[in-house]
């Protein structure tokens, strides 16, 4: 059973991604912010993160650079997605390491399901 940490500082969006994907069968955590995301992506070394690029505090971004999944998680998988579609957060989130970068406009939690199973089989 993969693990995912869901990263979203909309408590509603939180909750719908977490139900869905545990009714898939997913091991799932949250987290309601960038700072406690990393706090559990350190503990935890989640198989997928869901991250949300624009909250408060600690961003996606940020988040990115802290936990480095270039250098030290290169088997964490990553799904960014924001509200936001500016190609150079989208570049930034890329360059440091973001398999995927979905504006939150353009996919529906369903379609979540079948984005994190693609992004869970990739090599």
């Amino acid at each position: 059973m993969a693990r995912i940490l869901v990263i979203e500082d909309d408590a509603s969006l939180r909750k719908v991604y977490a139900t869905i994907l545990a009714k898939e069968g997913f091991d799932v955590r949250t987290a309601n912010d960038g700072t406690d995301g990393l706090r559990q992506a350190n503990e935890l070394t989640p198989d997928l993160i869901l991250l949300d690029m624009m909250m408060p505090g600690l961003n996606g971004v940020e988040f990115l650079r802290e936990y480095d999944i270039p250098g030290k998680h290169p088997e964490v998988r990553v799904i960014a997605f924001s509200n936001s579609d500016r190609p150079e957060f989208i570049a930034e989130s890329t360059k440091l390491g973001a398999r995927r970068y979905l504006t939150k406009y353009n996919f529906s939690p369903k379609e979540m399901v079948r984005l994190v199973r693609e992004a869970l089989a990739a090599p």
